[in-house]
């Protein structure tokens, strides 16, 4: 049985240097009428101030206000609560 042959070279492979890249350079965004892009939230209270709109009626709004919203009724019913989802 032949005998196994000892290695009289070994390659000795040395890591290579580390590659510095160029830091990214950040991303801007703008539209073609030079507007920049907002988030949903910016966005909706900027169409809700230029229209004008309010937010809906919370609960203790109107039940401090029922006697003004519907006064024919203030005196036989009392408004206990309000879900916005049924109106």
């Amino acid at each position: 049985m032949p005998q196994p042959r000892s290695p009289t070279h070994i390659a000795v492979i040395e890591p290579a240097p580390p590659v510095m890249l160029p830091a990214p350079r950040p991303v801007r965004t703008v539209w073609r009428d030079r507007r920049e892009p907002m988030d949903i939230e910016t966005a909706n209270n900027s169409l809700a101030t230029e229209c004008a709109w309010e937010p809906p009626p919370t609960d203790a709004s109107l039940r401090e206000r029922w006697a003004a919203i519907a006064p024919e009724l203030a005196g036989h019913i009392a408004a206990v609560s309000y879900d916005p989802d049924s109106g």
